[in-house]
C-alpha cells in the first residue's frame, strides 16, 4: 500500500493493488485506531480471460476401449482467477486435436458448462497411445499436452465388440 500525505489540507491520499478475486472490507487506522466512517466493502471480479493461465485438470488418461474420457480446462485471469459465470466466454472457441500412433488425427470440441470450466467429452474405442494438444480459436495452444492410453477390454460387449451377430430364420 502506498500512502501519500497532503500537507495543505490534511487529507491522506493512499493506493494499491487487489489482484485475488473475492470481497474485502477496507478499514481505515489513524495513530491506532480505527477511522469511524472509513468501512468500505470493495468486491473484486476476475479479470479478462488470459489465455496462457488456462489449465488441464488431468492431462493424462488409461482407460479401457469405449470408456468415456471428459477433459476440463479451467479458464482464468492473469491473476489466476477462476470464474463464477460464462458471460466472457461465448464466442471462445476450444478443441482438441488428439492423434493415434498412425499419426491419424480427430477433432473434439469442448463446450462451456454451467460451472464455468470448459469440457470435453469422447470415447475411443481402438486400443492405442493417443497425444494431442488444445487449441483456442486457430493461433492459440495450451502447453500442456493430453495423453491417452487405451487399452483394449478383455470381456467383449456390445459397446466395444466390432463383431455383428445376426440371427436370421428362413422359411419356404
Amino acid at each position: 500500500m502506498n500512502a501519500i500525505s497532503n500537507t495543505q489540507n490534511g487529507t491522506i491520499t493512499s493506493s494499491f493493488l487487489l489482484t485475488i478475486a473475492g470481497s474485502y472490507s477496507i478499514v481505515v487506522y489513524f495513530n491506532g485506531s480505527s477511522v469511524f466512517s472509513s468501512a468500505h466493502a470493495i468486491t473484486v471480479f476476475p479479470g479478462e480471460p488470459f489465455l496462457p493461465n488456462f489449465f488441464i485438470l488431468q492431462n493424462h488418461f488409461e482407460i479401457m476401449s469405449s470408456e468415456t474420457v471428459d477433459i476440463f480446462v479451467v479458464p482464468v485471469d492473469k491473476f489466476m482467477n477462476s470464474y463464477k459465470s460464462t458471460e466472457q466466454f461465448d464466442l471462445l472457441d476450444m478443441n482438441l486435436i488428439l492423434k493415434d500412433d498412425s499419426d491419424r488425427s480427430s477433432k473434439y470440441l469442448f463446450e462451456l458448462g454451467a460451472d464455468s470450466l470448459f469440457v470435453s467429452s469422447f470415447r475411443i474405442t481402438k486400443s492405442g497411445l493417443y497425444s494431442g494438444s488444445i487449441f483456442i480459436g486457430s493461433d492459440f495452444q495450451i502447453e500442456t499436452a493430453v495423453s491417452v492410453a487405451v487399452i483394449q477390454t478383455s470381456t467383449p460387449s456390445a459397446q466395444t465388440s466390432s463383431i455383428l451377430i445376426a440371427n436370421r430364420t428362413w422359411t419356404a
